[in-house]
Formats: structure tokens, C-alpha cells, sequence
């Protein structure tokens, strides 16, 4: 049966803590082994699922532990977002130049998040905010959003996540806008501008 709750405590030079499950104040021991991806991933307070367990002694313990996934909002924007553009490009002659644009791009990102998970688990340094947030204005917060939560790496920061509304609203308003006949009409004119460098980025794709 898997159980919710959150952590309570962690004994960094022991690898075990506890967690407290949501329906009761009785705690439960862990071993820092049992959670699954990364053990640094999970903090104090972070909310958990798990199963129980019991070792040789007969005493239960917590196995199979990883955090709370909810469906954010923001990650089913990026997944209809991601879902029009193609459509868009499939049915409406969008321009193709601009879905490659955030294939390439996304790709980038997807490679960086990937990075980090590694980074985590052997606690290298990972890939600041601020980098994050340059290229979520560049277009890869898409990647971002939809791996971040696949690959159970910890939320950043409410600073980081009001900016990153802020520029997710801006990529979906732009994009609304060029579906309309003015907003068709300059994103010619800047696809027309930037031709020597679409061509070369549709090689490499």
C-alpha cells in the first residue's frame, strides 16, 4: 500500500531519518538507500510516497520512497503548447522554421537538465537559475518544465518559478498573436531576416 507523508527528520552522518505520514504522528524510519533516484533530493518537509517495509528485526521502516508528484499547470502548458505548435505546423502551414527553432533549442536544455540529474547524484554543482531562466527566454522552458518533473529533480525557487510565468505567459501570448493576420505577417518579416540563420540551424536538425 503506498502511504503519504513528508519528511521530518535526516541524520546526514547516520544515512536514516524519519517521516511522518499524513494520517497519523506515529514516525517511521528510513534509510537514506531506499529513496529512490537521489537521497539529496529529498529535505525536510519535502511531502513523500512509500511503501512499508519490515527488516529481520520485525520493525517496519519506509522503502521505495520518492516525493509528491503533482501535474503542475505549467507543465501541461508546455505540453499543449508544444502540441499546437506542431499542430499548427502540421495543419495550418505554420512555419516549420519555428518549430525546429524550439526543437534545437529544447534539445539544448534537455541535455542540461540531464547533466544536472547526473550533477546530483554524485553532488557536483549544478546548472544556476539565472541560466535556466536565459534559456526558458530563449524558448527551452518547455524541456524544463517536462523534465524537471519526469526526472524528480527539486523545485526551484518561488522567484524563479513567478519569473518563469512570466516568461512561459510571453512565449504563449507571442504565439497566439502570430496565428492572427498581423502577427503571421511579422513573423514572416523576422523569418525573412533571419534566413541565413535558419538555414543553417535546419542542417544541423
Amino acid at each position: 500500500m503506498i502511504i503519504k507523508g513528508k519528511i521530518s527528520e535526516r541524520y546526514e552522518d547516520q544515512h536514516y531519518g524519519y517521516i511522518t505520514p499524513d494520517q497519523s504522528s506515529l514516525r517511521i524510519k528510513f534509510k537514506f538507500e531506499d529513496i529512490k533516484n537521489d537521497a539529496d533530493i529529498l529535505q525536510i518537509n519535502d511531502k513523500v510516497v512509500f511503501k512499508l517495509s519490515k527488516d529481520k528485526a520485525g520493525q517496519s521502516h519506509a522503502v521505495k520512497i520518492e516525493r509528491q508528484r503533482h501535474l503542475h499547470p505549467m507543465l501541461i502548458i508546455a505540453v499543449w503548447f508544444l502540441g499546437s505548435l506542431t499542430g499548427c505546423v502540421w495543419y495550418f502551414d505554420y512555419p516549420i522554421d519555428v518549430l525546429n527553432y524550439y526543437y534545437f533549442i529544447n534539445s539544448i536544455v534537455t541535455l542540461i537538465v540531464w547533466l544536472d540529474s547526473r550533477a546530483i547524484k554524485k553532488n557536483k554543482p549544478t546548472t544556476g537559475e539565472a541560466s535556466y531562466l536565459f534559456f526558458a527566454v530563449l524558448g527551452g522552458w518547455i524541456a524544463s518544465l517536462i523534465f524537471h518533473y519526469v526526472w524528480h529533480l527539486k523545485q526551484k525557487s518561488f522567484f524563479y518559478q513567478t519569473l518563469l510565468f512570466i516568461v512561459v505567459f510571453g512565449h504563449v501570448t507571442l504565439f497566439s498573436w502570430t496565428l492572427s493576420h498581423a502577427g503571421g505577417f511579422w513573423l514572416e518579416q523576422q523569418l525573412i531576416a533571419l534566413k541565413p540563420l535558419l538555414s543553417d540551424l535546419n542542417k544541423m536538425l
